[in-house]
């Protein structure tokens, strides 16, 4: 097992991060072990080629010894230690609140009350220049707060202000985090139909409205964020959501605005696939402002899925220009072994709505699609193309395959009963009796009740509606 972990953890090392755990692995202050180190100048020089070839790495290590499994577990433990603590560092030593809270604590274990005051005040200062007010900012503020409160205990200068200020703040952090959990349960369960149960949510909901704490973007935002997912009046509190998240944006670090931009994305995703157009516009908004930002970017990949949705909304809303732009620009964005297949799709997405039928079936013959859900996204177009073009017989065939493909794959959710109904409405399609008015009328009136259906504008188009 140890090997096995320190492997994995060890090909996600990037060189910059090598060159600083050699400094770190080569310090006595952290390492004194010469057997470590050499495992680590191993490690180094075979590249990772093979992953942990145990004889050859011991051999290494113990020069002239006979191999003992147990005794090279022990290095491996050794060594993974200290990866485990070199990654950690990685992540406390840049931030410089944190570095100084500890210093902070030590000074004052050591009675050097003075220097305490000095360093909290030295934070307060940093923390004033931090633009951001989301929770985290919260938590150095009551952090600052309770050691300046401390501090002046000890002095006897006692002020109730400051208590109510602390209070205050607690109160905030409190809310923060539960209504971003109470997001985060809500999302999960529209997309995975799971319950939860969601402790003292209406006395939040009603303290944060009486106490008039929605201005706070770490409070306001998650707020009217709740109410989207919560389906009450949710398109009204949609677009209260989406504007506090626009105007808010500078208020959260990258990581938490990616997660916001993503929670009303995915709600406008999932009115899209019950078939309500109208979140085209509003979907493709959200979309542009997180490219603009750089928040929908994960270490500069752009999700396949996200990719593939903004095409989508793009030639919804008739931008063909920009989606062609948008898909060359972005196309060196996608991970690497997806890239061509989706770029691929997507051109030929874009020119079937052109209606350039060759030229679009001739990039989806090119494609090789790994990912079910842009297989199923293939097939939906390529029935179309055949409906378009009259190929009905090519088209019933590619009807069943696509049948057995959905029964044979494990397809989640709303996903499976979508593409299901795709198929049966294509086939009523083929079957309809069009001089029939009550035929055409029965079907129109079956698709339009079609709760789960993403291509409910298509079919009734076919109908001439």
């Amino acid at each position: 097992m140890e090997d096995t972990l320190l492997i994995k953890v060890w090909e996600r090392l990037r060189p910059v991060e090598l060159k600083s755990f050699e400094k770190f692995i080569r310090s006595p202050f952290f390492n004194q072990r010469e057997d470590v180190t050499r495992l680590y100048d191993w490690l180094v020089k075979n590249e990772k080629k093979q992953g942990l070839q145990k004889e050859a790495a011991f051999a290494f290590a113990y020069p002239g010894q006979d191999f003992h499994d147990q005794n090279f577990r022990l290095l491996l433990s050794y060594f993974f230690r200290l990866v485990e603590q070199f990654l950690s560092l990685q992540h406390i030593l840049p931030d410089k609140l944190l570095l100084k809270q500890h210093l902070a604590e030590a000074y004052q274990a050591h009675g050097l009350t003075d220097n305490a005051l000095r360093v909290v005040r030295q934070s307060r200062q940093i923390l004033e220049k931090d633009t951001f007010e989301n929770v985290a900012r919260l938590e150095w503020q009551y952090n600052l707060r309770f050691h300046e409160f401390k501090f002046d205990t000890e002095q006897h200068l006692l002020n109730a202000a400051d208590l109510q200020a602390l209070s205050d703040d607690l109160d905030l952090i409190y809310l923060s985090k539960k209504l971003r959990q109470i997001c985060m349960l809500l999302n999960n369960k529209a997309v995975y139909k799971t319950h939860f149960e969601i402790g003292f949510l209406n006395e939040i909901i009603n303290y944060i409205e009486q106490k008039e704490l929605i201005a706070h973007p770490s409070v306001g935002v998650y707020y009217f964020a709740y109410l989207t997912l919560s389906g009450h009046r949710e398109e009204q509190h949609f677009r209260q959501f989406k504007k506090s998240l626009f105007e808010k944006a500078g208020s959260f670090p990258p990581e938490e605005l990616h997660e916001l931009h993503l929670l009303a994305i995915n709600y406008c995703v999932r009115k899209l696939n019950e078939g309500n157009q109208l979140f085209f516009p509003e979907v493709l908004e959200l979309y542009k402002e997180g490219l603009r930002t750089g928040t929908l970017l994960d270490n500069g990949l752009l999700s396949r899925f996200t990719y593939y949705n903004i095409v989508v909304a793009a030639i919804k809303t008739g931008d063909f220009s920009w989606a062609e732009d948008f898909i060359y620009s972005y196309k060196n964005s996608l991970e690497k072994r997806y890239r061509e297949s989706i770029f691929s799709f997507n051109l030929a997405r874009l020119e079937y709505s052109r209606k350039n039928y060759d030229t679009a079936m001739k990039l989806l013959q090119k494609a090789n699609y790994r990912d079910v859900l842009f297989s199923l996204a293939t097939k939906t177009l390529a029935l179309k193309i055949y409906y378009e073009l009259d190929e009905f017989d090519l088209l019933q065939s590619h009807l069943e395959a696509m049948k057995k493909f959905i029964s044979r794959k494990h397809v989640i959710g709303y996903h499976r009963d979508n593409y299901l109904n795709i198929v049966r409405y294509t086939q009523k399609l083929t079957g309809l009796n069009y001089y029939s008015k009550k035929s055409v009328s029965d079907l129109r009136q079956q698709i339009e009740n079609e709760e789960i259906l993403t291509e409910k504008e298509w079919l009734l188009s076919q109908l001439g509606f």
